[in-house]
């Protein structure tokens, strides 16, 4: 099996009919290809108008129904994971439109470069209505945009986000194997997130590189519910709470990514804090030295260590 789609799903009745349309038009060519609908404690028709819709498309690859009763986003990709069978998994969202070459297109970027860990595409907002002004000056809190000016490497950003997320299956399960997720996502009216962040740190630490590429487009819909004002709000809040239990991991991970790309440019970021007396600023380098070097043990980054030594 070359591919495994996996899509998470609390309440999506009206959502995942247009999702598994476009799933089914995917020109994958000879690839394997399998979908995982991931039921997160549905308490709706999700299931049955799933299996309906895939039906009447003639069954382009195997549907696969898996349950995960905890809730949370989190859990369910982890369900997903566990039971999918592909080399490469995508994470493609209820309300996730992937135009046709998408599958194809990661499969052999992600083949091409074996040091890409996570590979993100481009992202633009559709609606039944009309898409309010505001929505434009928060675009990423939404997944939606473009992550870079072009094509490659992306590292230094910390982060992409999840929908249409491209992972290597054998790496997320050595880093599941060794760490878990302080954030556990959407779950039911809960609009925080942050644990497609988690992920991209993971493997940052374990020495692999985020990747975006301009080839890989979806087509993000928005219900009128996640365009109404007061929920943007709500989410807004949700969010701010998820990035401050993120602050240890991205800090470490910047601390990190700097150390990584050149010691020597670190030990010389250093002194130049010490002469500017910026001693605060100097002690956190020193201590995330220490630890990069192995004289302070640190559970996360040895966890990290771990996994590149089993390269």
């Amino acid at each position: 099996m070359d591919i495994s789609i996996i899509i998470c799903c609390y309440n999506s009745e009206y959502r995942i009919k247009s999702t598994l349309e476009h799933l089914a038009c995917q020109n994958i060519g000879f690839l394997g290809c399998e979908l995982i609908l991931v039921d997160n404690n549905c308490q709706d028709n999700t299931v049955k108008i799933a299996l309906s819709v895939w039906e009447d498309c003639n069954n382009p690859f195997t549907l696969r129904i898996e349950e995960q009763k905890e809730p949370g986003l989190s859990h369910a990709r982890r369900k997903g994971i566990y039971t999918a069978k592909g080399e490469i998994i995508i994470f493609c969202d209820d309300d996730n439109w992937l135009e046709k070459d998408y599958i194809k297109n990661a499969f052999e970027i992600m083949k091409s470069n074996s040091k890409i860990g996570v590979l993100s595409g481009q992202s633009r907002a559709v609606s039944d209505i009309e898409i309010p002004t505001w929505f434009y000056s928060h675009y990423s809190y939404y997944a939606c945009g473009v992550l870079a000016m072009q094509s490659g490497d992306v590292t230094s950003r910390m982060w992409v986000w999840g929908a249409g997320m491209v992972l290597r299956r054998e790496l997320i399960m050595k880093i599941y194997s060794l760490f878990s997720h302080k954030l556990t996502g959407r779950k039911g009216q809960d609009l925080s997130s942050g644990e497609d962040v988690e992920i991209c740190l993971w493997h940052i630490l374990s020495g692999y590189k985020l990747w975006y590429a301009s080839e890989l487009s979806i087509k993000h819909y928005m219900s009128n519910f996640r365009l109404d004002s007061k929920m943007a709000v709500k989410q807004f809040k949700e969010q701010l709470q998820s990035s401050k239990l993120l602050n240890s991991l991205n800090h470490m991970t910047i601390e990190y990514f700097l150390w990584s790309s050149s010691m020597y440019k670190y030990l010389f970021s250093m002194l130049i804090q010490l002469i500017k007396l910026n001693i605060f600023n100097f002690l956190i380098k020193f201590y995330y030295l220490i630890i990069f070097i192995g004289i302070l043990p640190n559970q996360t980054f040895i966890r990290a260590r771990k996994i590149q030594q089993i390269k």
